[in-house]
């Protein structure tokens, strides 16, 4: 049997459930972060659509008609990631988030549900990501921060990152952790990447020469583009501080 690692090193069951398990059985099911906080539910009634706990429409599950997994996608039509095994994973492959019952770890106990948003239009599906090996391990990056990189109903509800006093120099990359989740550079910068961009930061080396720029099309909390030098590819960032 598989398990998930958590940073803690505490040892995790992985159930191997299928994307859709007793989603009949239930109007509604809760989506736990790698600690057992309860931070969204799935609205089995509503299309799958994937609500955070006070109430915000924020992405929806997708049967993409795979046998084992579905695939977790932004309203505006962004892939996220894929929901299997009743975990979360992100586009690189570590998990993000389980949902309740699934895994040893107790659920905290959580405030009642804010008042459910109506969900916004969904767009048109951009083509899912190639699927990485599951590194069967949390990531770095939470499940409220994960679901945070899809487009929230408004621009009230987005948080602000914090301000960055060198854009728009160019700086070295010093390191690439969490498999493209997060980036430093030479000046000691941390940047937490926009989940789909980091299939492209997972690769960049040390000693590549980095832009940082104020987003031309920022996406909630995430007002930064960061560019690859040498061959001009732009990814969308959070400043996380030194």
């Amino acid at each position: 049997m598989r398990t998930l690692r958590h940073p803690a090193t505490l040892a995790l069951v992985f159930l191997l459930a299928t994307a859709f398990v007793s989603l009949a059985r239930a109007a509604s099911w809760h989506l736990l972060d790698r600690g057992g906080r309860p931070v969204a539910y799935v609205d089995v009634e509503r299309d799958l659509t994937i609500h955070l706990w006070g109430g915000e429409a924020v992405a929806y599950l997708h049967d993409d008609g795979h046998p084992s997994h579905c695939l977790v996608y932004a309203f505006d039509g962004t892939h996220l990631g894929w929901y299997e095994g009743a975990i979360v994973w992100n586009l690189a492959g570590d998990g993000v988030g389980f949902r309740e019952g699934t895994q040893a770890i107790a659920a905290v106990p959580a405030g009642p549900k804010g008042v459910k948003r109506i969900p916004p239009l969904r767009s048109v599906r951009s083509l899912p990501r190639p699927k990485p090996a599951l590194s069967y391990r949390f990531s770095a990056t939470t499940l409220e921060a994960f679901l945070g990189a899809a487009p929230r109903e408004s621009a009230a509800n987005t948080t602000t990152s914090l301000p960055y006093a060198a854009a728009g120099q160019r700086l070295g990359l010093r390191r690439v952790e969490e498999r493209g989740a997060i980036v430093v550079l030479i000046d000691g910068s941390r940047w937490e990447v926009h989940a789909f961009d980091r299939f492209h930061t997972r690769w960049w080396l040390p000693a590549l020469d980095v832009r940082v720029d104020l987003a031309r099309n920022p996406v909630g909390s995430y007002r930064y583009a960061l560019t690859d030098v040498g061959d001009e590819r732009t990814v969308l960032a959070r400043y996380l501080g030194r």
